[in-house]
Formats: structure tokens, C-alpha cells, sequence
């Protein structure tokens, strides 16, 4: 049946029809799909989970960092299963890797650099800590992946021959699931007041030429290759996945709070409560042990002491 133009209020309800008789019932019999919505730093948030079981509405303490007040947003389209996009998250080896050939666009120097790599758990979902030596420093940076879909990071131009304390989040990424094998990147990039506008994140589409893609693949290129779905079952996850496979437990285990009628991690109950978030960079005066071996404990011991002072006392330090 074809319905006849409806008048309808925002929670779905169906007003009026116009196109009925005044003595019909049609429009207390029907009700129109809707979900709440809210926007925030100029998006728009919808929630379509069951209404019973709505949360508050999340802010991270990101979302109004001191001395940064402008924002610019960015979308991508990935054809491709959504987890596999979120994996990448949680592997900082790859940028010494696929990234290495980007400086240029974006990447110090410093990231060609692997140095030691950690992962840990925190109340909204977990972070990597990756630490590199830089002459007499140690340069520690960690990245929120929050539940179920987001991340954050600290920027990727530094070059941590200077030390400072915990420099916060600039760039906060929302992962939204199309279907099981498209999905879209929305980029939240903060920046200060008389800054020139950021330019295009390299290698997060597929609009360059196939052969600069290969010469020069960006994330886009290592991730929709993989399949529109990639298969688990054909993987030889190495020692530098495990942060993939930490994020991966993590899912499942939101999955099954889901179905047994628990909140996921970062569901939020309070009204105005404030997200704690994790990701930053900090560089510290931390000399280098007599062997290799010795300095790469060093800088695992390092990360570790940085992200338990953190946790401790978080930051709301931004870089200037």
C-alpha cells in the first residue's frame, strides 16, 4: 500500500495525514522510524540501540582541549569491512613501515624509527605505547582505541628532540559501519586560532592513480586490499599484532555484555560525566643504556613509567 503524505514528529510519531478523511485512525495505528540525534563540534550523533537502554551521550575530555578552537572535519569511504579499518589502530609498527615513505605528508622522521611497543587496557578501551630513542630522549606516544569504534592521537609531525610533558589528542577518528563490507572514516582535527587549515590526510582514499598507490600506499591502500572482508583464518599474526588481537578480545567482549544485557565498556550512565581519554606524546631526557639490548628494556620501562604517571595525574597539556 502506498502511505499518503505524512506529517511527522521527531520522536516518529505520525502527526497527521493530510490525505485520509477527517474520522480516520491510520495515523494512530502507524508510527515512522526515528532515532535521536544530537550534534556535537559539528557533527551528528544518532542513537539506534534500543530506547530502554539509551546511555548518555558521550564527551571525552578531548572535546574542549585548552587553546584549540578550531575544528575540521573530514569523511572517507572504505570499501571494506569496518573492523579491518579499526585492526590499524592498535599496530604502531606500521608506521615505521607503510608510513616511512610518507614523510612529507604529515610523519617526522622519528616515526621510521619501530623502537619498543606495549599494549594496556584502560576503563574505555586500550592504548599502544610505542617509545623511540631520539639521541638522549625517549619518545613515548600512546593511542586510544576507544570502544567500539573510536581512536585518538597525538600528532604525527613531532620529532621529540625537545622534552615536554604529556601533549593531548589533535585528531579523534569515528569509525561508522555501512554494511559488512563498506564503511566511512569521519576525522575530528583540532587546531589553534590563526593556524592554516590542514591539509589532505594522505593515503585515507583511493583517489590517487593505482600506480602511485603501489609506489607510495597509504592506510586506504593496505587495508580494502585485504579483501572486502579479510579472513581471519588466512593471518600468521607476529609479535607486533598483539595489540590487533587485545582490540579483537575487546569487541567480542563488548559483543557479549551486549547480548547478556551488560554495558560495553564506555557506556556512560551519569549525567555530565567527562570521558577520560589516553592518547598524547611526551618526550623525556632519558640517556641511552651501554648495549642494545639493555636500552630497548629501557624504553619498554620507560613507556610504562609515562603511561602510569599519566594515569595518575591526566593531562589537559597541549602542544603549542
Amino acid at each position: 500500500m502506498l502511505l499518503p503524505r505524512l506529517a511527522v514528529g521527531v520522536d516518529g510519531a505520525i502527526l497527521d495525514t493530510p490525505g485520509e478523511p477527517p474520522e480516520s485512525t491510520l495515523k494512530n495505528r502507524l508510527c515512522h522510524g526515528a532515532y535521536p540525534v544530537r550534534e556535537h563540534q559539528g557533527l551528528v550523533f544518532a542513537y539506534m540501540g534500543p530506547p530502554d537502554r539509551m546511555p548518555e551521550f558521550p564527551i571525552y575530555d578531548t572535546s574542549n582541549l585548552p587553546g584549540y578552537d578550531r575544528y575540521h572535519v573530514t569523511k572517507h569511504h572504505w570499501p571494506c569491512n569496518w573492523l579491518q579499518v579499526k585492526d590499524n589502530c592498535m599496530d604502531p609498527s606500521h608506521t615505521a613501515f607503510l608510513h616511512a615513505i610518507e614523510m612529507g605528508h604529515g610523519f617526522s622522521e622519528a616515526h621510521k624509527e619501530l623502537g619498543t611497543l606495549d599494549w594496556v587496557e584502560t576503563p574505555v578501551g586500550m592504548i599502544y605505547i610505542h617509545c623511540r630513542r631520539v639521541g638522549d630522549n625517549v619518545f613515548v606516544r600512546m593511542t586510544d582505541y576507544i570502544s567500539p569504534t573510536l581512536h585518538q592521537i597525538a600528532t604525527n609531525a613531532e620529532e621529540g628532540n625537545r622534552e615536554h610533558g604529556f601533549y593531548r589528542a589533535t585528531n579523534t577518528f569515528w569509525l561508522v559501519p555501512i554494511d559488512d563490507t563498506n564503511c566511512v572514516t569521519i576525522v575530528l582535527r583540532r587546531q589553534r586560532e590563526g593556524a592554516s587549515p590542514p591539509g589532505p590526510s594522505f593515503g585515507q582514499d583511493g583517489d590517487r592513480p593505482y600506480e602511485e598507490r603501489q609506489r607510495s600506499p597509504g592506510d586506504w591502500d593496505a587495508q580494502v586490499t585485504q579483501r572486502p572482508i579479510a579472513v581471519h583464518a588466512m593471518e600468521r599474526l607476529g609479535t607486533t599484532d598483539r595489540g590487533v588481537i587485545m582490540l579483537r578480545g575487546l569487541v567480542r567482549d563488548g559483543i557479549r555484555a551486549v547480548q547478556e544485557g551488560r554495558d560495553p565498556k564506555g557506556v556512560v550512565r551519569t549525567p555530565g560525566e567527562i570521558i577520560t581519554t589516553y592518547a598524547n606524546n611526551s618526550v623525556w631526557r632519558v640517556p641511552p643504556a651501554p648495549t642494545l639490548e639493555e636500552d630497548r628494556a629501557l624504553l619498554l620501562e620507560s613507556g610504562r613509567r609515562a603511561f602510569e604517571q599519566y594515569m595518575a595525574s591526566p593531562s589537559l597539556e597541549t602542544a603549542p
